[in-house]
């Protein structure tokens, strides 16, 4: 676990510690103040001029003092110079990092997509050479499980099956925690796509050429459109109507700063909170808080915060979440053209992205904690800030980020030795990423300080708060 946090983007920008920034700006402002000083100095020296010391038959410690003083105003003056050019090639080690690891990112995806496609092309064919071996295995492990059921004594059997338990669940849970098993999963899930093409006997220049190594009219929402497919034609992953969400609601203060908004996003029955900044004489505007999946269930029940509306969200469809979150804005208040700001979690935030890039609403700015939303093209000029733990699946899910323009916070999260209990998801859990949100709010690096004063400024001037919290319901009949 780490305090530390990697400011870096979607596209070629800058990538570096919060520290390195602030070690920058550090050095920028030692500069300043020095060359504050040296303008300072030199009026002051200005004052006497040449001969007056003489003419005033001044002690021989004055003129050295006057010489001391064009010193020191020289040199205060080189050292403001250097200062402006050490800080400049800081930040501009920070840039040709992020140049290189575009680079790099790049060169991964082209392999990872023509593994894929080789996967796609040649995976069934790999199958069936491979089912004799692993028919033989599952037998040979049946045949020996019955074999020792009839010679350990039973409470012997029960006592290796929880051992197996214990250790089972371990295992997974510091797998499901591996920053090296996410870093997997993320290129995984953006190649789904190119195994998809195999299968279809894609030729490789079309799938380049179609895929998000080339135009991107095939990606990560493509594979999911076709995972809803096969999961609705066996009664999974199948959306539904919606009723009338419950609707309740109280006064209150506007956000401040990213922690605030971290600490409003809704974690218990309500999935949607908005708050409504009522401004005098001018249109009202809404901040609008997204929860995360509560049900993880692939089978649709009354919940439409499900793993559902997650795979249709990615698909880009239409989902049971992202309608119920369009109708609590509007029995808000949100109208065409209001001014709105899109706090979300998990898929809360995958929400968010899709509100922003879908043309409409009047997004002033998003902010998504672990949100499985690095493929949404949101547009340039809506500011972004995305927070992910390195150690976290879900966002992941959402494959390489396509967009160049968002601010990426990234942190280590856990610690280097995991407790025993816990959720699975440990790095995944919304407590904590609202402590991540605390370090974000100190970070003085330009790009998150100019998102922080536009959220902050965006109810600067509202005359009181309003929040309504919304809890919606999904109907019995398919959709």
């Amino acid at each position: 676990m780490s305090d530390e946090l990697v400011i870096g983007g979607g596209g070629v920008v800058g990538v570096g510690t919060a520290s390195l920034y602030e070690y920058a700006t550090s050095i920028e402002t030692a500069g300043e103040l020095m060359g504050e000083c040296a303008v300072r100095l030199a009026s002051a020296n200005d004052r006497t001029a040449p001969g007056m010391l003489r003419a005033g038959d001044a002690p021989l410690s004055a003129v050295r003092a006057e010489r001391a003083i064009d010193d020191a105003v020289t040199q205060l003056t080189a050292a403001a110079e250097r200062c402006a050019i050490l800080a400049s090639a800081v930040r501009a080690s920070a840039d040709r990092y992020g140049i290189t690891e575009a680079s790099a990112a790049r060169l991964s995806q082209l392999l990872a997509a023509d593994i894929g496609l080789g996967l796609g092309y040649f995976g069934s064919t790999i199958g069936v050479l491979m089912l004799p071996g692993f028919a033989a295995t599952v037998t040979g492990g049946v045949v020996a499980g019955l074999l020792l059921s009839r010679i350990i004594p039973d409470r012997h059997l029960r006592s290796m099956r929880e051992a197996i338990g214990e250790n089972g669940t371990r295992v997974a849970r510091a797998l499901l925690s591996d920053s090296r098993v996410v870093d997997l999963l993320r290129v995984g899930v953006s190649s789904a796509d190119d195994v998809g093409a195999g299968l279809l006997r894609t030729p490789q220049p079309v799938a380049r050429a179609t895929g998000d190594e080339g135009l991107g009219l095939v990606g990560l929402d493509t594979a999911a459109s076709a995972v809803v497919a096969a999961g609705s034609s066996v009664g999974l992953l199948r959306e539904t109507g919606l009723l009338r969400p419950v609707i309740s609601g109280a006064p209150t203060t506007r956000a401040e700063g990213f922690a605030d908004r971290a600490d409003r996003v809704p974690h218990a029955a309500a999935q949607v909170r908005v708050d409504r900044y009522v401004r005098p004489g001018r249109p009202d505007r809404f901040e609008v808080y997204l929860g995360g999946t509560i049900d993880p269930s692939p089978s649709a029940t009354d919940q439409p915060w499900d793993m559902t509306s997650n795979v249709v969200s990615i698909a880009g469809g239409d989902a049971g979440s992202y309608r119920a979150v369009k109708e609590a804005m509007e029995i808000a208040g949100v109208v065409e053209g209001s001014e709105i700001q899109l706090t979300g979690y998990s898929q809360g935030g995958l929400l968010a992205a899709n509100l922003a890039a879908s043309g409409d609403y009047d997004v002033k700015g998003i902010y998504t904690l672990g949100a499985p939303a690095g493929h949404v093209q949101v547009p340039a000029e809506v500011p972004w800030v995305a927070v992910e733990h390195t150690e976290d699946l879900v966002p992941a899910l959402g494959g390489r980020w396509s967009s160049d323009d968002a601010i990426v916070v990234r942190r280590e999260a856990l610690p280097e030795v995991l407790d025993d209990g816990g959720p699975m998801l440990l790095a995944h859990q919304l407590t904590r990423y609202q402590e991540t949100a605390a370090l974000i709010d100190g970070v003085t690096e330009a790009r998150v300080g100019a998102a922080k004063e536009a959220f902050t400024s965006f109810g600067a001037d509202a005359e009181s708060v309003e929040t309504t919290w919304f809890e919606s319901q999904r109907s019995p009949w398919v959709g």
